[in-house]
């Protein structure tokens, strides 16, 4: 999270001095600006400039996609244990990334989910258009659009989203 919004989840931004006398305040997602105009921001000085994902130049003519795939860090407030509590049997996984939850994700996940580990970004790229989708379970309040579903689905990787995320917003 931006530091303004980390700032203004701890108290209305209406008492954030610099914030409130800010001539602009730039936002990655509606989500976000709703947040800010219903703190009492004026409509005019918040402006709304969404995230992007680079196209690919080509894409494959056909793919076998057999698995889904998380990516991030593994971190408490990524969901991740979460959603291996509930991974159905029989469905693979793949986990990309690394964190301070690693040793415990690793301790609790069902067959079918392999951790891959942090990857270079071009290798991510390239993996993407292999999997049916992304999951993206988030359990914290996110203002901007995460670049990894942006990524997907400009590859036409289809995203399950958590509800109450930016991610979701933007899936729905």
């Amino acid at each position: 999270a931006s530091i303004p919004l980390a700032i203004g989840n701890r108290r209305p931004v209406k008492r954030l001095g610099p914030l409130s006398a800010a001539d602009l305040v730039i936002v990655q997602s509606q989500r976000s600006r709703g947040q800010y105009l219903s703190a009492g921001m004026n409509p005019d000085r918040v402006r709304l400039i969404p995230g992007f994902a680079e196209l690919p130049l080509s894409f494959p003519e056909t793919v076998q996609r057999s698995s889904w795939v998380f990516m991030g860090r593994l971190t408490e407030e990524k969901g991740v244990a979460q959603l291996l509590e509930i991974w159905p049997q029989g469905e693979s996984l793949d986990v990309i990334g690394a964190g301070s939850e690693l040793a415990r994700l690793k301790g609790s996940a069902p067959q079918g989910v392999r951790f891959l580990g942090p990857l270079p970004h071009a290798d991510v790229l390239h993996r993407l258009p292999t999997y049916l989708g992304l999951v993206f379970p988030g359990l914290c309040w996110e203002g901007g659009i995460p670049l990894v579903v942006q990524e997907a689905l400009s590859h036409g990787v289809p995203v399950i989203a958590a509800a109450d995320t930016a991610a979701h917003d933007i899936v729905e």
